[in-house]
């Protein structure tokens, strides 16, 4: 198992960053053109809260749809990529949009590995898919987006390429879910690659993702999959957390180390912290679903304790709701309360509780996405 980078590594000189970027840019741009967009991948140490406050920015003028993938027509998926664009071309201005394609659960069958889509109702039936049909999938929406932005050349796509940590069967094997994540990491890089060489890293990167819950799989076979994915990302793919963090402590407390949870398998704040930032690929969109702000609280919790026990509080890049799925197929709605938070409401939600807190403000939230069924 390779071992986690360290926090030393984490924050590494800014200079350095910038200057891996602007070479790895020079390359690109030496080829073709065109500039090669990249998230910053060092993070930085939190600094001292201020006494005076920073501005509340404003929200995020549009919010993303991301989809749970149910076929895999490369026409769709152009099609929708091409939607999106035409969408960013005909907006004022310069648009920064966060699509999750959310493939399913993992799974590995007849010697490959790949994914179990989501059906498309009344189908009963389980569909595979290779991870390499996996990356036809992405690269069309990716050709789609960049096709049908046609004179807006300034607008971008970050493209996460999702899975999950719903582990079964073959996969609630530490060592295959090592070896998915692995493959995972190779496939996002490859897609980048693939970018690269068609001129669309101008306005489309992708990233790897995972909806990873407490419900799902033990953390052991978590961090496995995480552990492979950050062995094998070349130190420049990346994905983001998109999941829920189930019973988690609302509030922090000095013993909140103790803290296990999970209902079906027993997870400690060390995990969940673990796999959503403590990695060095791991970057956060985590489930703002209930409407009285208790995942937000959750989300806020876990940056205090990475603040107060790790010295950096978490930066989450956005938030992710359901609205559009809860529209689609129901069942969103129980006695206390429902899980059908707008956009909007999600993000002021996260927004509010992380800033309410000197130890958890950030200086933004740039994006919210809203998932929903690829079909119905």
């Amino acid at each position: 198992m390779p071992e986690p980078r360290s926090n030393r590594k984490r924050s590494a000189p800014l200079w350095l960053a910038l200057a891996l970027i602007l070479i790895f840019t020079w390359t690109v741009s030496a080829g073709g053109g065109t500039t090669l967009y990249l998230p910053v991948v060092a993070k930085q140490a939190t600094p001292t809260p201020t006494i005076t406050p920073t501005p509340i920015p404003p929200l995020p003028a549009n919010y993303s749809v991301s989809y749970y993938v149910q076929t895999t027509s490369s026409l769709e998926a152009y099609n929708y990529g091409c939607a999106l664009g035409r969408t960013d071309r005909d907006l004022p201005g310069t648009q920064d949009r966060l699509v999750i394609l959310d493939f399913g659960q993992p799974w590995y069958e007849n010697g490959q590995y790949g994914t179990i889509i989501f059906r498309i109702p009344p189908v009963t039936e389980f569909v595979f898919v290779s991870l390499y049909t996996v990356r036809q999938v992405a690269q069309n929406y990716a050709a789609g987006y960049w096709n049908c932005t046609e004179s807006d050349t300034q607008s971008h796509l970050t493209l996460g390429i999702g899975t999950s940590n719903y582990l079964r069967a073959d996969m609630q094997n530490a060592d295959r879910a090592r070896q998915h994540g692995q493959l995972w990491a190779q496939m996002v890089l490859e897609v980048n690659s693939w970018l690269i060489s068609t001129g669309y890293v101008s306005q489309v990167y992708a990233t790897g993702a995972n909806d990873m819950e407490l419900f799902w799989a033990t953390p052991a076979l978590t961090r496995a999959w995480v552990d492979g994915f950050n062995a094998y990302d070349n130190d420049t793919a990346i994905y983001y957390n998109y999941g829920a963090c189930e019973g988690c402590p609302q509030s922090y407390y000095s013993s909140i180390g103790s803290w296990t949870g999970g209902v079906n398998y027993s997870w400690h704040i060390e995990d969940v912290w673990y796999i959503t930032w403590g990695i060095q690929p791991a970057w956060a969109v985590p489930e703002i679903y209930l409407s009285t702000g208790a995942n937000a609280k959750q989300w806020q919790t876990l940056s205090k304790y990475s603040a107060v026990q790790k010295g950096s509080r978490i930066d989450y890049s956005g938030v992710m709701t359901q609205y559009g799925a809860c529209q689609q197929r129901g069942g969103c709605t129980f006695d206390t309360g429902d899980t059908m938070n707008t956009p909007q409401e999600g993000w002021s939600q996260l927004w509010s509780t992380t800033y309410a807190d000197p130890d958890t403000r950030m200086p933004a939230l740039p994006w919210m996405t809203d998932i929903r069924y690829w079909v119905k």
